[in-house]
């Protein structure tokens, strides 16, 4: 029987197709961040989507918070303590920086990082509040770019304990990459959110050419709001006429999306990724829910 659970608490559903003697035929996707954690289950052979869970906290977790929630929830999920052909994790946060190709040397990964966003010393590895600060690095295949983010290790280092060829990256790489093919050999400009709980992401892609990513925090549908017509303004772009497409925990009747349609008046919601098929209960979920997520599997 199929389990499905919506409400406050978050998501949870398991289609009946899923089988725990089939795990090497699975691969795990994760995404974390200081508002949730979110983890969905994918069979490569038919790629379909046959499982997700989705827990939002109560509130901005601190590291050693989010350690503790995640040991909690891996000790207790009898699907986490698979075997799975493959895993990987993005993490969620805005520090990060896009750095083209032609410039980047891994070696000065920590100056780039440092630079933009002021990690406290230049170092790649460095030691702050008894977490190792280190160095993510993600190369774009479609923007011939590298996403450098902020690891943080105490985080890591239980995912790696629990799944050890584990494969990192930031939550912005695989949508990037989405977007951009989504976007190719189209001439149209367009203006994405991903809306997530606590934050969300903004990119301008214009003539199959990513011009901005850029990632806020919020905590009211004021704050939302007032980031998307800055970045617009900044941008120099109509919000009367661009084409906005939203992806994530977004619906059209949020205050959130009714507050933003009084600005901004072309809003469509983006389907869920096409190169994957669904089970029932992920059909039934709105196509823009966990987009971000379903993508991660193509940076593996």
């Amino acid at each position: 029987m199929q389990s499905t659970i919506i409400n406050s608490q978050g998501v949870c559903i398991i289609d009946p197709s899923f089988h725990a003697d089939r795990q090497a035929n699975y691969h795990l996707s994760i995404q974390i961040s200081s508002h949730y954690v979110m983890w969905c289950i994918l069979d490569i052979p038919n790629k379909k989507y046959i499982g997700l869970e989705y827990i939002p906290y109560d509130q901005n977790c601190s590291f050693t918070a989010q350690k503790k929630k995640l040991e909690n929830l891996i000790s207790r999920s009898d699907h986490l303590k698979l075997k799975f052909k493959t895993v990987s994790c993005s993490i969620a946060h805005d520090k990060f920086t896009l750095v083209p190709l032609p410039l980047y040397s891994k070696d000065k990964a920590g100056l780039y990082l440092n630079f933009n966003i002021g990690l406290e010393n230049q170092n790649s590895n460095s030691k702050s509040n008894g977490n190792s600060k280190q160095v993510g690095a993600d190369k774009l295949q479609n923007l011939e770019a590298v996403n450098v983010y902020y690891a943080p290790d105490m985080i890591c280092s239980v995912l790696k304990r629990a799944f050890p060829s584990v494969t990192f990256m930031h939550h912005a790489s695989p949508l990037i990459e989405s977007l951009l093919l989504s976007c190719k050999n189209k001439n149209s400009n367009r203006v994405f959110i991903n809306f997530q709980k606590g934050e969300f992401g903004i990119a301008l892609i214009e003539n199959n050419q990513l011009k901005l990513y850029n990632s806020f925090s919020y905590e009211t549908k004021e704050d939302f709001v007032y980031y998307v017509l800055f970045a617009f303004e900044q941008l120099k772009l109509n919000p009367e006429t661009i084409d906005l497409v939203v992806l994530g925990e977004l619906d059209r009747d949020s205050s959130y999306f009714q507050l933003l349609y009084k600005y901004v008046r072309h809003i469509n919601l983006i389907s869920k990724p096409e190169t994957f098929d669904y089970c029932y209960g992920l059909k039934e979920l709105p196509g823009q829910y966990f987009y971000n997520l379903y993508c991660q599997y193509q940076c593996v």
